[in-house]
């Protein structure tokens, strides 16, 4: 970067950064994607310059939280090794600033990451490092790595042991702050929790409650966060199957494919996914959806 550093393109950092955490839910990915890159790149240049000691823990938290938003944007686009090596940068950077809270954070979404790799004893690993890093049992870090664990536990039959996962990530999500529940990347939002909580209670066969938790993630989740809502989808088409109920199952699957996909099943990429995940629920016949039990 050619000039002097100082402040004002700190803050600058620091507050599109935030900007960026809150449109993570809404907007495209590889334009938020490009732009915080960018951020990172740049900040990195700025450590090469003699600066004061805050200044540069400043810069560093900037470093962290910017390669953990490309991290997590890695990771929904189901890229785990390039998530792992960003979130890795962020936990480093975020020690390196003194910050254990977002240290905290990206080993509890890393444990996510080895989740939907199937890497258990490495999610296991993650959580344990992110609660020993916890400033606090009430932290967003915490709250991840609990979730993960109950998830890991309720996937493999571990009754017990999800549960006690599930009460745990309760309590720490209980004590966050208003601020941290919102829709942001950098917290752990209501629908975010209510999915994790869901998803252990399908799998802890608890349908009711389960399907009460996905409901509330529907509620809560604007329309334009497309995976956390098909996720959903998927958990709530599992418990009316669970319960016996094929033809509401069915219902769920015919309104999801008409919401993100014109009903055509034609066009986006999106719309191809959400056949491809939603079509194998489906039987038809001449009058449309029908029962498959």
């Amino acid at each position: 970067m050619a000039g002097r550093f100082d402040g004002d393109q700190l803050r600058a950092w620091e507050d599109s950064l935030r900007e960026r955490g809150g449109a993570y839910w809404d907007r495209p990915p590889l334009g938020l994607l490009t732009e915080t890159v960018a951020v990172f790149s740049e900040a990195q240049d700025v450590l090469e310059m003699p600066m004061a000691e805050a200044l540069g823990l400043r810069v560093r938290r900037v470093l962290a939280r910017s390669a953990g938003l490309v991290g997590m944007i890695f990771a929904d686009g189901g890229r785990s090794e390039q998530a792992y090596g960003w979130l890795r940068q962020a936990a480093g950077f975020a020690v390196q600033a003194g910050d254990r809270e977002v240290a905290c954070w990206a080993h509890g979404v890393t444990a996510h990451v080895a989740f939907s790799a199937d890497e258990h004893r490495r999610l296991l690993w993650e959580a344990a490092t992110a609660k020993r890093l916890a400033p606090s049992t009430a932290s967003v870090g915490v709250a991840y790595a609990e979730a993960a664990t109950a998830m890991v536990y309720a996937a493999r039959g571990g009754r017990e042991h999800a549960l006690a996962s599930l009460d745990r990530c309760a309590e720490a999500y209980v004590g966050l702050e208003r601020s941290q529940t919102t829709l942001s990347v950098f917290g752990y939002p209501e629908p975010l929790y209510q999915y994790h909580r869901g998803y252990v209670l399908t799998r802890t066969h608890q349908p009711a409650l389960a399907r009460t938790a996905l409901a509330r993630v529907l509620n809560t989740c604007p329309v334009t966060a497309f995976m956390p809502r098909i996720a959903a989808r998927l958990e709530l088409i599992r418990c009316h199957l669970d319960e016996g109920h094929p033809a509401a199952a069915c219902w769920q699957v015919a309104g999801v494919l008409a919401e993100y996909t014109g009903g055509s099943g034609l066009g986006s990429a999106r719309s191809r996914l959400v056949n491809r995940l939603f079509s194998p629920f489906l039987v038809q016949g001449p009058e449309g959806v029908v029962d498959h039990g």
